[in-house]
């Protein structure tokens, strides 16, 4: 394939730069994720519904927010900060204000003395402040990959640093909080160790993503300086006042390409179904496997391992075997072992029971590890097979700034696929978890459901092409 960008390479110092926001971002977006239903039900007290009412909020939420602010990343115009950079210096201190409200729940704002849908509102706004703003950040930052780095091979290094980042993000994110809570029992107290944690994931998150924000440059940067274009608009540069019908579908146009509607469908689909064992997963390990306390901390101990072993093979074999062969061969993983698991519906010793559950644990976490490090280098692929075919139709772009107008409505749009996804499964999940919050049999089916589910995902991905494999 012909060139699309001038030949860029981030060095590993510089990946490394660029992966830190990554982290700062899925820290408190794992925590939000992965704890915070959890949280407000079984340790805040908050109705099932009510929680999940909010999280599908937050997803739908994020949907809209990621591919409006990706499109807006495309088409605001350049400054000597670039394009996409100012979004993270914006979005940044927002979010983490939303994110510190999400677990700061006094005695007095408590379902026993304000009420269910007192608590309900409050646990919303927080929810909507932290959404859309993290949002708001994680598109933009997302959109820069195709454009600060231009060969395949380096992609997939910064994507796998990225992959570090978010594996650490979501180790810190989804089990300390549960390391907390096998070691305190009393509410207040697990409450406060909350509201530290969050402190600290906020002033954590704002340092690492304006690292990320003070050290990396976009390529548009050099653009702007060369032809001395100043913070103000510069009439060249000035797009045409859309309607809002317009705009709403120029932000979609993506989904012509279809290799990027078939990826889509497939993530939308996985997410779909990933959702569930992802809110269900403290209740698997502690009420259908029967792990808890001091066994529990053990449990993370043993599955940690895992997660490097999986960030090891995915990186390894994503360059051996190429990126959707990859991920194919990841979600076969993925639905054998949630098959697998309806063998807890079968009785058998509590001691063998618990062995079965960390092993198949085990494995899926090490097979998850694939979504941090694949997709993103996926998208990219099909940016540059886009632009590649305008070039080919149409001839060459009037000016070299015009292709860095194309990776925010693509990643704007798989994070509204992202989320769509688990906005609608947290909706169908949570009225029934309201009824089956403890019921083993029940949240023992969700895993073969999950596997079901994944499938799908996994026809639509067997159609995408990627031409460069």
């Amino acid at each position: 394939m012909e060139k699309i960008y001038k030949e860029r390479v981030l060095d590993k110092k510089h990946a490394f730069l660029y992966s830190l926001a990554a982290f700062g971002l899925m820290v408190p977006v794992s925590l939000f994720n992965g704890f915070s239903y959890y949280y407000m039900v079984y340790i805040v007290g908050l109705r099932p519904i009510l929680a999940s009412i909010g999280n599908s909020l937050g997803l739908l939420l994020n949907a809209f927010t990621a591919t409006i602010a990706g499109y807006l990343s495309d088409k605001h115009d350049p400054s000597k900060f670039g394009r996409r950079r100012p979004f993270l210096l914006i979005g940044t201190p927002i979010m983490v204000l939303g994110f510190f409200f999400l677990w700061f729940w006094p005695e007095q704002i408590r379902p026993d003395n304000f009420g269910q849908f007192g608590v309900a509102i409050i646990y919303w706004i927080s929810i909507a402040v932290f959404c859309i703003f993290s949002t708001y950040v994680f598109a933009p930052y997302q959109s820069m990959l195709p454009e600060i780095s231009s060969e395949k091979e380096n992609r997939i290094e910064i994507a796998s640093m990225q992959g570090i980042a978010n594996l650490f993000g979501t180790i810190i994110g989804m089990i300390f909080p549960f390391i907390i809570k096998s070691f305190v029992t009393d509410t207040n107290e697990l409450i406060f160790y909350m509201e530290l944690v969050s402190i600290v994931t906020c002033v954590f998150s704002v340092v690492t993503i304006y690292i990320t924000f003070a050290t990396i440059h976009e390529p548009i940067e050099e653009i702007v300086q060369e032809r001395k274009i100043s913070d103000e608009k510069v009439e060249e540069l000035i797009k045409p006042d859309l309607t809002l019908k317009e705009t709403f579908v120029k932000m979609f146009t993506p989904l012509k390409n279809r290799n990027f509607r078939n990826w889509e469908l497939s993530y939308f689909f996985f997410n779909l179904g990933m959702r569930i064992p992802m809110t269900v997963v403290m209740p698997v390990i502690e009420i259908v496997l029967g792990i808890v306390g001091s066994e529990l901390f053990i449990c993370i101990l043993i599955i940690l391992p895992f997660a490097g072993l999986g960030f090891y093979l995915w990186t390894t074999l994503s360059k051996k075997k190429g990126l959707v062969e990859s991920l194919e061969i990841d979600f076969i993983i993925l639905i054998g072992f949630m098959l697998i698991a309806a063998i807890f519906l079968i009785p058998m010793s509590e001691l063998l029971k618990k062995v079965l559950g960390v092993v198949i644990i085990c494995i899926i976490i090490a097979a998850l590890i694939a979504i941090y490090i694949i997709p993103n280098p996926i998208i990219s692929e099909i940016i540059d097979e886009e632009i590649a075919f305008i070039i080919e139709k149409n001839g060459q772009f009037e000016s070299e700034e015009q292709k860095y107008e194309f990776s925010g409505k693509f990643f704007g749009v798989n994070s509204f696929i992202l989320n769509l996804a688990q906005a609608i499964s947290f909706l169908i999940l949570g009225p029934i978890l309201e009824q089956n919050e403890e019921n083993p049999t029940f949240i023992t089916i969700c895993l073969p459901i999950t596997a079901i589910i994944v499938i799908i995902a996994l026809i639509f991905l067997k159609k995408v092409k990627l031409k460069k494999e």
